[in-house]
């Protein structure tokens, strides 16, 4: 099976809503990568053993991704309409 992934770019506030949509275009998960959770869990006093660097780096940027099963392309259509829709709402 053919499986492709799809990244949306957003923020940390809109970043659950993003995934959200991504649920409704018919993702069966998704995946958050923010920096900010990763500062959240330092601040919460769990011991690490090694953490790279990167994910400690300042950055606004928060990446959500789907694995989507085929081309995508059914997938990338429904959540563009979907993406469409929440940005006349305000989200990024």
């Amino acid at each position: 099976m053919k499986l492709k992934r799809a990244t949306v770019v957003t923020d940390h506030e809109n970043a659950d809503i993003v995934a959200m949509a991504m649920f409704d275009a018919g993702a069966e998960g998704t995946e958050i990568l923010d920096r900010a959770d990763f500062a959240d869990l330092e601040r919460s006093g769990v011991i690490w053993d090694y953490a790279d660097e990167s994910v400690t780096a300042p950055s606004g940027e928060v990446k959500v991704s789907a694995v989507v099963p085929g081309e995508g392309g059914e997938f990338i259509r429904a959540l563009e309409e979907e993406l469409g829709r929440l940005r006349k709402t305000g989200v990024k």
